[in-house]
């Protein structure tokens, strides 16, 4: 399938909220100070409200200026989301503008702070699958909040493939247990959901509508149709239907799990462990770091620059 689903979208034009538009909503209701700086590399921004520690996020300064503001605005309401309630229903709001279409590739790119887990080939996942990779999910979570954050997507292929988790509605809250206390647990210290840690579960759509053929659709010669046949057509029609039907059931169970991970200010270990990010890579932390970053840790603590 190709990328292109400008086909399977209204032709009119809708005018969505914008990042930067949303974040000066935030500024707005929170009083709060926001500021850009696109002439460093990589471009920086801060959100500052009384009496909070800044946010503060970078993006590769590739674009043009409105897409890099847009982006660090993207990238701030994101973090912001994990303090403040206007926050989060805005970065929520933003994300639904861009849906997730299944057996389509996803919109971003495996990075630093993005990273995929699917199948070795397109299929759905499902519970037992994923449950076999928690000491891996684990690993690259970690990895985020050593370095600079991140967001891990299961349901996504490392050629951006969108097959999404298998995952029936009724077992949903069960499934976010289950990965809380396979993964989130085995965190030191623990970094439980709400906190540096959020999972959320983002729904489907359905790219190719389903194609149900009209009733009494006749051959190409007249004379040759017969109720007999119109009785066949009406039949494939409804057999075409109920697939379609059981299609969009199964369709309605899959979801990508979004799990979205704050940097954290103190050294964290999985399983007795130390991760960090490379490049877009999970790799173990060497001794000096390990010493560099608890001695960092010390000196903030204790108000040493």
């Amino acid at each position: 399938m190709g990328e292109d689903i400008s086909k399977f979208l209204p032709n009119k034009v809708i005018n969505n909220p914008t990042p930067l538009q949303k974040l000066n909503d935030i500024k707005q209701k929170m009083s709060a100070t926001i500021k850009f700086n696109l002439e460093s590399n990589p471009a920086l921004a801060t959100l500052s409200v009384s009496g909070q520690e800044p946010i503060k996020v970078s993006c590769n300064r590739m674009g043009n200026k409105r897409y890099i503001e847009h982006k660090l605005a993207m990238e701030l309401l994101k973090q912001a989301s994990f303090h403040f309630d206007p926050a989060q229903d805005a970065y929520q709001q933003l994300s639904k503008l861009y849906p997730l279409y299944y057996g389509l590739q996803f919109k971003w790119e495996e990075s630093g702070e993005v990273e995929f887990k699917g199948p070795g080939s397109f299929k759905p996942m499902n519970h037992g699958t994923i449950h076999n990779k928690h000491k891996e999910y684990g690993k690259t979570i970690c990895g985020f909040l050593n370095s600079q954050g991140g967001t891990l997507y299961l349901g996504i292929m490392d050629d951006r493939k969108i097959c999404g988790v298998e995952l029936p509605k009724g077992k949903r809250d069960d499934f976010k247990l289950r990965i809380q206390n396979s993964i989130c647990d085995r965190l030191e210290p623990p970094s439980l959901f709400g906190t540096c840690v959020r999972m959320t579960l983002l729904d489907l759509i359905d790219p190719y509508p389903p194609q149900v053929p009209l009733r009494n659709e006749r051959p190409e010669n007249p004379d040759a149709y017969t109720l007999e046949l119109e009785e066949l057509v009406e039949q494939q029609r409804q057999l075409l239907q109920e697939q379609n039907n059981s299609e969009r059931r199964y369709l309605d169970e899959l979801v990508v799990v979004e799990i979205k991970v704050q940097a954290s200010q103190v050294l964290s270990s999985f399983d007795g462990r130390f991760f960090t990010r490379l490049n877009a890579q999970t790799v173990q932390m060497k001794l000096n770091e390990i010493r560099e970053r608890i001695k960092k840790s010390v000196m903030n603590e204790y108000g040493f620059s």
